[in-house]
């Protein structure tokens, strides 16, 4: 794998866990938890990077991005829940930790609030992250083919070309128009 495509796969799940850690922060203090410490929303923002690293390879889905959305934000809440409740993770591991908050949130009976929250989240933040990139990815070509001369051949019948598919949609690339007919070189006449 070449450094600028390992470099754009890891800004790509840098910037899914900063806005999924995020998001599940936010969500906890308003629902009136206590703001975990900032060591422990680095951990969970490097956590949730390191595990969206591996499918950060291409542009994904929007119901593949809700659906990574509504999973890590579920552990992220059970993550700040335990902390909020002061189980610190043992030496057994997360495990016990998660089964922990899980269970407390479980019979403080107002999980269904906090499943159509995160539901609602996640499917606001999953649109928000494609559309981004797919608005990102519409720039960076609109430059690309503004900036760059075109290749020979090209610019001749310029409409020929179909648009090209980049990433969810169709984007029309802007061309250079040729004009076939066109004298270079050539004034207006001299009585104007």
């Amino acid at each position: 794998m070449t450094r600028d495509r390992l470099t754009f796969r890891a800004l790509r799940a840098t910037l899914f866990a900063v806005v999924c850690a995020g998001m599940a922060l936010a969500g906890h203090v308003i629902a009136g938890g206590a703001a975990p410490g900032g060591t422990l929303f680095g951990a969970a923002v490097a956590g949730t990077a390191a595990a969206a690293l591996p499918f950060a390879a291409r542009p994904r889905s929007r119901a593949c991005l809700i659906a990574a959305l509504l999973a890590a934000q579920g552990l992220l809440h059970a993550l700040f829940g335990a902390a909020a409740s002061g189980a610190a993770p043992s030496a057994d591991g997360f495990a016990r930790t998660l089964g922990h908050a899980c269970a407390s949130g479980l019979l403080t009976g107002d999980l269904p609030g906090m499943a159509v929250a995160h539901a609602w989240a996640a499917l606001v933040t999953g649109w928000w992250l494609a559309a981004g990139e797919d608005a990102l990815w519409a720039v960076l070509h609109w430059l690309r083919a503004a900036l760059l001369p075109p290749p020979p051949g090209i610019g001749a019948h310029p409409a020929a070309r179909p648009p090209r598919r980049y990433g969810r949609g169709l984007v029309p690339t802007p061309r250079l128009r040729v004009l076939r007919h066109a004298v270079s070189g050539r004034a207006p006449p001299p009585a104007f």
